[in-house]
């Protein structure tokens, strides 16, 4: 697995080519050389990295680091919610009849790599072989047919990019003998905060910097994916 790192071109004269800093769960920083805008670096699953551009001329002068951008390469877990069952029968007295189960997964809200997929393991209807879903994001919803009333049953989901498979979450449903009565909920003004995210700022300042590398040579980096 790898990143692929891009960044604006320098508008600074006598460029020989720029350098990329690359730290490890920030420890033992390591310079790599590009000619180009563009980088791909090798990543390890659940290590942290964080990346720094900078620009260097023809004679070997070092203009400051760009905005340090980090990630850490890992499969999310994800948790299922699972409301109350539906098209219960019209007759309560029948329990043969069976109900459905309406799966929602909460899908993380950053992921690095993104969820490609999600894989549903279940014990409902075991007349249906394999009892195992897989829908592609961003899709996160689902309906497992054939539940019996009175039963209790076992869901698990595991996320899937890039990296692989993550961990399982584990849930069960009591599948109600008859339908529950609807669920009021009284709601009460609340206050919505934004927050905002930022960058932070490089604190490396390279022993070879020179004045003459505007700090502004380098806009941003950016990680553009993970392949």
């Amino acid at each position: 697995n790898s990143v692929m790192l891009s960044w604006n071109s320098s508008a600074e004269q006598c460029i020989d080519h720029y350098n990329i800093t690359v730290t490890r769960n920030n420890m033992n920083p390591v310079d790599m050389i590009s000619d180009t805008t563009s980088y791909v670096y090798p990543i390890d699953r659940g290590v942290e990295y964080c990346f720094t551009v900078s620009v260097v001329d023809g004679a070997n002068r070092r203009g400051p680091d760009s905005m340090s951008q980090c990630l850490t390469a890992e499969v999310p877990e994800v948790p299922v919610i699972i409301p109350q069952p539906t098209n219960y029968p019209d007759d309560p007295d029948n329990l043969d009849d069976p109900v459905d189960v309406f799966i929602d997964i909460e899908q993380p809200d950053s992921s690095r790599p993104e969820v490609l997929k999600y894989i549903v393991i279940h014990d409902v209807n075991v007349s249906i072989t394999p009892n195992t879903i897989t829908f592609s994001s961003p899709t996160t919803t689902t309906t497992l047919t054939g539940a019996i009333r009175g039963s209790v049953y076992t869901i698990q989901v595991q996320p899937s990019n890039t990296l692989g498979t993550g961990n399982i979450t584990s849930t069960t449903v009591a599948i109600p003998s008859v339908e529950p009565p609807p669920i009021i909920t009284l709601m009460s003004p609340s206050m919505t905060m934004i927050m905002s995210t930022s960058t932070i700022p490089s604190e490396k300042t390279p022993d070879t910097e020179s004045e003459g590398l505007g700090g502004g040579a380098i806009a941003g980096i950016v990680i553009a994916a993970i392949v």
